[in-house]
């Protein structure tokens, strides 16, 4: 017979409670969180990229009732958020490209998806990604990782050989997280979560089953292994509020 071990009965009161922020001094109102799941109902337009990635009026009324109640969740948190509308990990995904404006019908649905999911006082976080080499071919053959390491097929779909990110793909990525943090809090979101796992490009950079680099984004040293998320981090804090969770 396997071991059983026991508990005791625990209130369930604290999930009511608020929780504090640091640094940035948000407060979320309860402590029930909807974790970031991938949507797929921004829009997307197969040939013309940057017809890609805009919030629709069905993503807004998913968020909003994602949001809506006082004792609702005290943090939503949103699917995948492209900053490369050239590399993207699932059609529809929203996406902010480095060289989005702070106007337009891009942003203005940003906005109308912030003020409906933040209208009964939960917190709003996006999360902020680049896939890297986890591009499926039919999207962009040639994708960027932190090595040539290519995916295997998965769940029906194929990826291209990636190639080594350069130092100036690299300049380019840390400014498309940047601007997608900047972007969301002038749009009206509380914060955003840089998306380090499940295999994207950040979690490319950790592993060393994907990064093979010798230069000081390697893996020789955990101080390497987070260059490229400490850059990314300290950049976002450079053009972000001190009040951005």
């Amino acid at each position: 017979m396997p071991v059983r071990y026991t508990s005791k009965d625990v209130s369930p009161e604290p999930l009511a409670q608020e929780l504090y922020l640091h640094p940035s001094g948000r407060v979320a109102k309860n402590r029930f969180l909807k974790s970031p799941m991938a949507e797929s109902l921004a829009s997307w337009d197969p040939e013309i990229i940057s017809k890609r990635g805009i919030p629709t009026d069905e993503l807004i009324e998913l968020y909003r009732r994602w949001g809506e109640g006082k004792n609702n969740f005290g943090i939503v948190v949103t699917g995948n958020i492209d900053i490369d509308l050239n590399s993207v990990g699932a059609a529809a995904s929203p996406g902010i490209p480095v060289d989005a404006p702070f106007e337009g019908e891009r942003f203005e649905k940003f906005k109308q998806l912030a003020a409906a999911t933040k209208k009964d006082g939960s917190l709003f976080l996006a999360q902020v990604n680049h896939p890297g080499r986890q591009v499926p071919y039919k999207f962009n053959p040639v994708a960027i990782s932190a090595s040539d390491v290519q995916l295997d097929p998965k769940m029906g779909m194929t990826f291209g050989k990636p190639h080594a990110a350069t130092r100036e793909e690299i300049a380019q990525i840390i400014e498309g997280f940047a601007h997608a943090a900047e972007y969301l809090e002038k749009a009206g979101f509380d914060g955003i979560e840089l998306h380090a796992a499940h295999g994207y490009l950040l979690s490319q950079f950790l592993s060393r089953t994907t990064n093979k680099r010798t230069d000081e984004y390697g893996t020789q040293t955990v101080e390497n292994r987070l260059r490229l998320i400490s850059e990314i981090a300290n950049a976002i804090k450079a053009r972000s509020s001190r009040t951005a969770a």
